[in-house]
């Protein structure tokens, strides 16, 4: 008898369990995670927007995930196969810090984050 109360709380918390939002989710990435890491965080469903070789010749990687629910779109940078930093474009565009470490040219000129 007892168990049959207690089965719906258990779907309920379940159910919530699996509609973590994808803010949420973001809330557990850290910088320095690998690709593999942040894949297990947030799935699969990103697309590479660019990919190109660091001065020092470390790749650097921009994935976009798009939140399904709101359609929010998240911007993930990788450098040597590490998460540099994240955020939303338009966040990531307001800040004081549109580059990724280390990424100015020779003559100081900047690599700016590229535009959507």
């Amino acid at each position: 008898m007892r168990l049959k109360s207690l089965l719906p709380a258990l779907a309920l918390l379940v159910t919530l369990a699996a509609c973590a939002s994808f803010t949420d989710k973001t809330n557990e990435l850290t910088i320095g995670m690998s690709a593999d890491q942040v894949k297990s965080v947030l799935g699969d469903e990103y697309t590479k927007k660019m990919s190109q070789l660091s001065s020092d010749g470390k790749p650097i990687e921009l994935w976009e995930y798009v939140d399904q629910k709101s359609n929010e779109k998240y911007w993930l940078y990788f450098k040597d196969s590490r998460l540099a930093k994240w955020g939303t474009p338009q966040a990531l565009q307001e800040s004081e810090d549109l580059y990724l470490p280390g990424e100015r040219g020779d003559a100081g000129a900047a690599k700016p984050v590229p535009a959507n």
